[in-house]
């Protein structure tokens, strides 16, 4: 075709395959500097793009699974995906909480004594706890729905 490796695009892009970070950007896609559409991406840089990512926004150096959720359990990447997780651990300002695979209705923090601390209806995948009036300490979250109950353990520093 006469032209040099260096000057091929292979998905036609307008990216040449040097730079070309998406390789296979669907045809009539606009795409960025790096040859990506915005669904190709990965904001958060966690190795998960955008479009696969079920926890946009996480933290620079938290090792995730292939959801882009925080392997917090130390489990393999089925088990993740279907069981709930919190996040970040410890916590601080913020409890993110991700149901899984799995329908919750409602998620209540306690105490060690078993005390109702605070409680939010989950009506989203991912749901955010503020816990900036809360003391440091270890907690429970019960995260439960019609038929099924989860107990994890929550962080607060």
């Amino acid at each position: 075709n006469g032209c040099a490796q260096s000057q091929l695009d292979d998905d036609k892009d307008g990216v040449v395959n040097p730079n070309d970070v998406c390789k296979n950007t669907p045809s009539g896609s606009v795409v960025n500097a790096l040859g990506c559409a915005p669904s190709e991406g990965d904001d958060d840089n966690d190795g998960v793009r955008n479009d696969k990512d079920l926890c946009p926004g996480t933290n620079p150096g938290i090792i995730v699974i292939s959801t882009g959720c925080p392997n917090t359990l130390g489990l393999d990447n089925e088990e993740l995906v279907l069981k709930p997780s919190v996040f970040p651990i410890p916590a601080t300002d913020n409890l993110t909480i991700n149901q899984g695979m799995l329908e919750y209705t409602k998620a209540v923090l306690m105490d060690m004594r078993g005390n109702e601390i605070q409680e939010i209806t989950l009506s989203n995948k991912i749901e955010i706890m503020n816990l900036e009036s809360l003391s440091k300490g270890i907690y429970t979250l019960k995260i439960s729905g019609v038929s099924k109950s989860e107990n994890l353990r929550v962080v607060i520093q």
